[in-house]
């Protein structure tokens, strides 16, 4: 298969809405979470402040529900930083949503209408599919998006995800279930909410100091997420070790463990004691958009560390000659439908180029 690399991205979490900025603020420790007393027993949550979503489309829209309207606002922005980088022709988009737990809780076409009208972005609707797989569903969504653009297709496709937990009855189902971060259980997870987009192509980017490569994800309710690493590192053939580690660990006792447990399995294809890193606990679950959103922090890692006269981060130096000094990252994340998935991202230096007059990724 030809290489896919990732030539743009926009993304928004509670942290804010710049790639490098979040990178920054999560590595420093800092967090959006605050306390919810409403209802026994208070929980923590993390939220996109509304003073940010005033602007856009109103409190009712036909044929949405509250929670998808927030979702749609989250996207809106996101994806309007992006259009006016975008290329002047129509592409798919392969969308990431929330698993189906009652009607009216992920994307519709009502949905995708506002989406298209408020942003601009010009669409191929007959090539573009949703994923309401929940938090691994990023990964079908970029395999969908990699076979699209291996057959020829097309040059450009989105990927995306989005999702919010700004919703009563979500907050009520995990509250039911003993899931919600409380008093009472203080490894629970903290609900969050955000939206991402990245711009793949077969054509390498030709500016910014680092272009990224995804590997073709694994993604199956039939593999655990130690057999999704395994096959994901037997595709990769010989790569460097991997450096770093982004999970999509959300607090659940279970997905750590599954995290732990892959990493531990397969530490000959990793950096000695690699760091995981798991920015839910900084500004808390995403679900959809944690895919992704995770790949945006990859990017703007290396290309802080390769922009910097030194490296800042000493876990993406990589062990191989060929790569610009950085080593791939390994992405993980499990749905609670039983999806679990894994890809690599792996860099691809311009050794020669100049950082004044080069944007970078963000």
């Amino acid at each position: 298969m030809s290489p896919v690399f990732v030539q743009d991205l926009a993304l928004l979490t509670p942290l804010g809405g710049d790639a490098t900025s979040i990178y920054h603020s999560f590595r420093a420790g800092l967090s959006t979470f605050q306390r919810i007393e409403e209802g026994e027993p208070g929980f923590t949550f993390s939220a996109i402040p509304d003073d940010a979503l005033n602007i856009l489309p109103g409190r009712r829209l036909p044929g949405l529900s509250q929670p998808q309207i927030r979702m749609l606002k989250h996207s809106i922005i996101a994806l309007s930083e992006l259009v006016p980088r975008l290329p002047t022709c129509s592409m798919p988009l392969f969308l990431a949503g929330p698993e189906k737990t009652y009607p009216g809780c992920g994307v519709n076409s009502e949905f995708m209408q506002h989406l298209t009208h408020n942003t601009g972005v010009m669409l191929d609707y007959s090539a573009s599919r949703y994923f309401a797989v929940g938090r691994a569903g990023g990964f079908p969504a970029i395999d969908a998006a990699y076979n699209y653009l291996s057959s020829g297709a097309g040059e450009y496709a989105l990927v995306g995800g989005v999702e919010s937990y700004f919703d009563f009855r979500t907050l009520g189902r995990l509250n039911e279930q003993g899931k919600l971060q409380t008093d009472e259980n203080p490894d629970g997870v903290i609900p969050s909410e955000g939206a991402v987009f990245l711009l793949l192509s077969t054509q390498q980017k030709t500016q910014g100091s680092v272009t990224l490569t995804l590997t073709p994800p694994i993604s199956s309710a039939q593999y655990s997420l130690v057999e999704a690493v395994g096959r994901v590192f037997d595709n990769a053939g010989d790569i460097a070790h991997v450096g770093a580690v982004y999970s999509a660990e959300n607090g659940d006792p279970s997905f750590a463990k599954e995290t732990t447990l892959a990493c531990m399995r397969h530490q000959n294809r990793m950096i000695k004691d690699v760091p995981i890193l798991r920015p839910a606990a900084n500004f808390g679950d995403v679900g959809a958009a944690f895919v992704m959103t995770l790949i945006g922090l990859s990017c703007a890692a290396y290309n802080d560390s390769y922009g910097s006269d030194s490296f800042c981060n000493e876990e993406i130096k990589s062990d191989k000659p060929g790569q610009g000094g950085l080593s791939p990252s390994l992405i993980l994340a499990c749905s609670d439908c039983g999806l679990n998935g894994a890809l690599l991202v792996t860099p691809v230096v311009e050794l020669e180029y100049d950082r004044s007059s080069t944007r970078q990724i963000s």
